[in-house]
């Protein structure tokens, strides 16, 4: 098969490349603590998405091609008219808040399609850079807001981070996703074991925000991340074990991250508390559904994308819906080489979005605001570097797949 590459010059940098750069990290800033209490955080977030597409509108954009797109428009077109008829019934369906989340994810999905008509393959892995050093920065400033100089005992009464704590962990979990899957280099001294303690940091920052989503999705990430290498795998493999051990041997190792790290300190009676409401949603799946299999209920608060989409659209809509959420992940399997520099970062990515969404989340893998966004964003670059939307050059394999 022959790959089609818009820009031949795949080892420089460029002006625009760097300008997308600032902006992924922008939309990681928008996350500090004191951006979010001081409510700005949307301004910021807004801004930056909304001035890379007007600006990338200059860049020129011949012959796009919808290979591998086809199934994806119709379904979301699809959605959206079953939207619209069951909006003639009740008003209130235009009000689903999923609604606009699909439309801001595929926007930032087009924003990275027109900016890979100039990012060369530097621009890329400078932009993954970019987003660490923002997650190492947003890291640094949750721990210095709610850890140094707060004691131990202090710490484990400390509340449940803030408010965005969810979308914050998943952020940061992406980014150590990038550092073991990227190859990307970090350019600090002694890289083996800096990237040792950066992730180390960042996981320890995951377990600060106390986000049970990220948590619980953590060794999925390390075990689908390790891949068939031997060498990483083993490690793993006998960390989680080590740890499985520990909870079954120790009672106080289960006190201290179970009790005080993931339930932060509330007092458990049974599974809804354990699930923070979660099980009472999926067991009354059936009883919400009654009467309700093709219209839905219309706006109603569910911690899944699963459910939301099934309990407030029904089951045409809803369905729709979710072949949506599955459609980069589809696509990739599909379309994308194994042999590809980033297939299997952009294939973990996916999986951590997924089982963030369908357990534990409403709207990922769409938002809520940037919390989706580099996987939109990725997967607009990916779309657009492997579909050849500009029928410039073919450029040779050894620049496009990894050695």
């Amino acid at each position: 098969m022959e790959i089609i590459e818009h820009n031949t010059i795949n080892n420089k940098t460029t002006v625009f490349g760097g300008i997308t750069a600032f902006v992924c990290c922008l939309t990681v800033i928008s996350q500090f603590p004191q951006f979010m209490f001081s409510r700005i955080s949307q301004i910021i977030s807004y801004i930056s998405v909304g001035g890379l597409f007007v600006f990338s509108l200059s860049k020129n954009v011949k012959n796009i091609s919808i290979r591998g797109l086809n199934d994806g428009i119709i379904t979301l077109f699809a959605y959206y008219f079953v939207i619209f008829i069951l909006s003639i019934i009740d008003i209130n369906y235009l009000k689903i808040n999923l609604n606009s989340a699909i439309i801001v994810a595929i926007l930032i999905f087009v924003v990275g399609i027109r900016c890979s008509v100039t990012l060369t393959d530097k621009d890329i892995e400078n932009i993954l850079i970019s987003y660490v050093y923002a997650c190492i920065a947003l890291g640094v400033d949750i721990y210095f807001s709610y850890v140094h100089g707060v004691d131990f005992q202090g710490y484990m009464n400390l509340g449940s981070g803030y408010v965005a704590k969810n979308s914050t962990s998943v952020i940061i979990l992406s980014s150590v996703i990038i550092i073991l899957l990227g190859k990307i280099d970090l350019k600090l001294p002694y890289k083996n074991i800096t990237k040792i303690l950066v992730i180390l940091f960042l996981v320890m920052i995951i377990f600060v925000l106390r986000s049970r989503a990220s948590i619980v999705a953590l060794p999925i990430v390390l075990y689908y991340s390790s891949g068939k290498n031997t060498k990483t795998y083993i490690p793993i493999a006998c960390i989680i074990l080590g740890v499985i051990c520990a909870f079954l041997l120790s009672k106080n190792v289960r006190i201290f991250f179970i009790d005080s790290l993931y339930y932060n300190n509330i007092e458990i009676h049974d599974l809804q508390h354990m699930t923070s409401g979660r099980a009472r949603m999926w067991m009354s799946f059936f009883s919400d559904m009654k009467g309700n299999w093709f219209t839905g209920q219309g706006p109603i608060f569910r911690e899944s994308i699963f459910l939301a989409s099934i309990v407030q659209t029904g089951i045409i809509a809803g369905g729709l819906l979710l072949s949506i959420a599955f459609f980069p992940l589809r696509w990739m399997c599909k379309y994308m080489p194994k042999s590809y520099r980033y297939y299997r970062m952009f294939l973990v990515l996916n999986i951590m979005y997924l089982f963030n969404g369908l357990l534990f989340e409403q709207y990922t893998p769409f938002g809520p605001g940037v919390k989706c966004f580099i996987l939109w964003f990725l997967f607009g670059v990916f779309y657009s570097k492997i579909n050849n939307i500009n029928n410039n050059e073919i450029i040779k394999k050894d620049i496009l797949y990894a050695k």
